[in-house]
């Protein structure tokens, strides 16, 4: 709905990114790298005190998956975007994270036994292609419902094998938008 098509239509990555995103992002990536959890907290990056810095963290990881980055061959780049975590956070509608290239499997294809490390839910999306890009307008103004609608090429059934880069006291001890980073 409304929601959706908002937040899918203004996040556009920020390239100024605080020290504590990047660190952030790097360790959250180096877990998912090696397929092993963060399971010292004493290990965990610290967490965001704001929405902002979520975002940012998102920033960090798009940017160190598609530059010369260790990690650009692991992740591949951005293919996309997710909405998730509705009502989680107070004034919040919900989140958006990106995706990136080389989690993406279509059918009839499988994912690889490693991309099960540290699965613990199954969740059934709807995916939305789109048929263009959107870049940001000239006016900074978020694109309009009928521009939305007119760039989808098409919508598809998926499925997320949602994970985490912590585990055990480590993940105890997150706080619910350091599990949002």
């Amino acid at each position: 709905g409304t929601i959706f098509l908002n937040l899918l239509l203004t996040a556009q990555p920020n390239n100024m990114v605080s020290e504590n995103a990047s660190n952030a992002a790097n360790a959250y990536m180096d877990a998912w790298v090696s397929g092993k959890p963060i399971v010292d907290p004493k290990l965990l990056p610290p967490s965001p005190t704001s929405v902002k810095e979520v975002y940012e963290t998102h920033d960090a990881m798009i940017s160190q998956s598609s530059d010369a980055s260790k990690h650009a061959s692991f992740f591949g780049g951005i293919a996309g975007y997710k909405m998730g975590a509705v009502g989680l956070v107070p004034g919040e509608p919900c989140f958006c994270g990106p995706i990136f290239s080389n989690f993406v499997t279509c059918a009839p294809n499988r994912p690889k036994p490693s991309d099960y490390v540290h699965c613990h839910t199954l969740e059934v999306e709807i995916g939305v292609i789109l048929g263009r890009d959107l870049p940001p307008q000239p006016n900074g103004a978020p694109y309009g419902r009928e521009d939305a609608f007119e760039s989808v090429d098409s919508i598809v059934p998926c499925v997320e094998l949602c994970g985490s880069r912590a585990s055990g006291s480590a993940l105890a001890r997150m706080t619910t938008l350091a599990k949002l980073s």
